[in-house]
C-alpha cells in the first residue's frame, strides 16, 4: 500500500507580511491575497512490515533514518520529523518527499510541503484533525522548526487552491475563495511571468526583521503596512470586477512599499534584471515572499513574454513555467 498526497505552491499578490502574528493583531486585522499554480509539494509513503522510519527528500538528495519513532530526533529535515513526531504513526515506513524547487524560492514550498504531509498522516493515523486545525497545527510546528513566528496564507493557498482573500482578525481567520472568469485566468496567465533569481532566501530572517522593526515602532514600517493592507483590499476589488489594470496598479504599489519593510527585499540582481527590460514590454514587478532573493513576479505587455524570458536567462535567473490551479490539497490510496 502506499499513499500520497499532494499541495500547491502559490504566489503572493498582496498583502503579505499581514498574515503574521502580532502584525495582524496590531493592524486591526490584516488581508493577504495569494493564488495557488500548478506546480505541487509532494509526500509518498510505503508502510513497511517493522518499526524502521526511512524520510528521503529528493530535493536536496539528504536520507534520515530511525530505528523506531522513539528514536525520532530534528537534526535533518526538522520540519518533516516534527510532523511525524506530532501524528505518532505505530507502523514503520519509507517516506520520500519531492518540490521540485529549492527551499527559499519565496513561494512558500516548505508550507506547501508541511499541509501535504499533514494531511497524509492525518488520513492514516486516529487524529482526524479538521482543515483549519492542520492550518492552526502546521503554523506553530512550523514556528518551532524556523524559530521565529510564522504567516499562515501559505496553508490557505495549499489547503484550497484557487485564488485566496485570507482576513486576519481577533477572533479568527477567514477565506474567502475568489472565481475568475477563463478569459480573466487567460489573460493573467499570459501577461505574468515567474522568476526565480537563482539565489534562494531565508524567509525567517526578512520576516524577523519587519517583525522587529514594526515593534520596536518604525515609522516607515509601520506606514507601510498601513499602505499594504489599503493595497491588498483593492487587490480583491481587483480580482472580484476582473479588472486587469487594477489589479497590476496593486501589484505595482504592493512591490513599491515592500521596500520600506527592509532594505534587503529587493536585491541588486533584482535591480539589474528589470533595469534591462525594454519599457515597452514591461509593466511592473513585485518581490515573492519575505523577498531578499528568491522570485519575483513580472507583468508584461501583450505578446513580449518570450523576449522578457530570453533577458531573465541572460543574468542566469529562471523562467518557471505555471498556470492557476484551482485544486488545493489531496490525498490518493495507491495498490
Amino acid at each position: 500500500m502506499m499513499y500520497e498526497s499532494s499541495a500547491p505552491i502559490r504566489i503572493d499578490l498582496a498583502g503579505g507580511t499581514l498574515d503574521i502574528w502580532p502584525i495582524y493583531i496590531l493592524e486591526n486585522g490584516g488581508i493577504t491575497i495569494n493564488a495557488a499554480i500548478n506546480i505541487r509539494a509532494t509526500s509518498r509513503l510505503r508502510k513497511r512490515n517493522d518499526k524502521k522510519i526511512i524520510i528521503i527528500s529528493k530535493d536536496n538528495g539528504e536520507i534520515v533514518k530511525f530505528e523506531d519513532i522513539s528514536k525520532l530526533n530534528h537534526e535533518k529535515l526538522g520540519l518533516v520529523t516534527r510532523i511525524i513526531q506530532y501524528f505518532k504513526p505505530n507502523f514503520g515506513f519509507e517516506l520520500e518527499t519531492e518540490i521540485g524547487l529549492p527551499v527559499g524560492t519565496g513561494l512558500g514550498t516548505s508550507s506547501s510541503l508541511g499541509i501535504a504531509l499533514m494531511h497524509l498522516f492525518n488520513k492514516i493515523t486516529d487524529k482526524a484533525l479538521t482543515e483549519k486545525q492542520i492550518i492552526d497545527l502546521l503554523g506553530n510546528i512550523e514556528a518551532q522548526t524556523i524559530g521565529v513566528n510564522t504567516g499562515k496564507q501559505d496553508y490557505y493557498a495549499a489547503t484550497y487552491g484557487g485564488f485566496n482573500a485570507i482576513r486576519f482578525e481577533c477572533d479568527g481567520e477567514y477565506n474567502e475563495k475568489i472565481k475568475l472568469s477563463k478569459g480573466f485566468l487567460k489573460r493573467i496567465n499570459d501577461s505574468f511571468i515567474l522568476c526565480f533569481t537563482g539565489k534562494t532566501h531565508y524567509s525567517a530572517t526578512n520576516n524577523w526583521d519587519m517583525i522587529k522593526r514594526y515593534m520596536e515602532n518604525d515609522s516607515l514600517v509601520r506606514n507601510a503596512m498601513k499602505k499594504i493592507k489599503i493595497i491588498a483590499l483593492a487587490a480583491k476589488d481587483a480580482l472580484k470586477n476582473e479588472n486587469f489594470n487594477a489589479l497590476v496598479r496593486t501589484i505595482e504599489d504592493e512591490g513599491n512599499n515592500r521596500r520600506n519593510l527592509s532594505e534587503d527585499i529587493v536585491t541588486t540582481q533584482m535591480d539589474k534584471i528589470i533595469n534591462e527590460i525594454p519599457k515597452n514590454d514591461f509593466i511592473t514587478f513585485k518581490p515573492l515572499g519575505a523577498g531578499g532573493g528568491g522570485c519575483i513576479l513580472i507583468v508584461c505587455k501583450e505578446d513580449t513574454k518570450e523576449n522578457i524570458i530570453r533577458i531573465i536567462e541572460k543574468f542566469g535567473a529562471q523562467n518557471i513555467n505555471f498556470i492557476f490551479d484551482e485544486k488545493g490539497v489531496g490525498v490518493i490510496e495507491r495498490y
